[in-house]
């Protein structure tokens, strides 16, 4: 750790006319400090209570809360409630989206349409619909008409 040398300011005339009367270079430069906290703790107790005294402190006097003021609250609050709802909404709106998105609930469906009478019927492995027995073919039809009827597509 390097230590550094004090400042000591030069000696002005005066100083030295002192410094020639007797007294040291350390009390003089050292003066002007002791003057400024002998001043400081110096005060008069007396003085800073009359002074206290002479201040009395009023209470603050109430002040008339204006109308305007109270629709502003109002209005904040009203604006601050619909904001938080207006969150919560979005929140949720974005999170449905984002579940129908990775659900495939419309394409499951879609399928399950039509696989689910050839599952009923128990329809054996097939690489061409045309080789497979008619009555299996019937009897599928049939369940398909019994689970998804639809009566605009066939005549009476």
């Amino acid at each position: 750790m390097i230590n550094k040398p004090k400042y000591i300011p030069a000696p002005t005339a005066d100083d030295l006319e002192r410094m020639e009367n007797g007294e040291s270079f350390a009390d003089i430069t050292a003066g002007p400090i002791e003057k400024i906290i002998k001043e400081a703790l110096g005060e008069d107790v007396e003085e800073i209570e009359e002074l206290t005294e002479a201040q009395a402190i009023e209470p603050p006097k109430k002040k008339r809360k204006s109308k305007k003021r109270a629709l502003y609250l109002y209005i904040g609050i009203f604006v601050t409630v619909m904001s938080l709802i207006g969150m919560v909404f979005s929140v949720n709106f974005i999170a449905s989206g984002i579940k129908s998105i990775t659900d495939n609930t419309a394409q499951k469906n879609y399928f399950s349409r039509y696989i689910y009478p050839l599952v009923i019927v128990d329809v054996p492995e097939y690489t061409e619909d045309s080789k497979l027995p008619a009555e299996l073919m019937l009897r599928t039809a049939a369940w398909d008409i019994i689970i998804n009827y639809d009566g605009s597509k066939y005549e009476n």
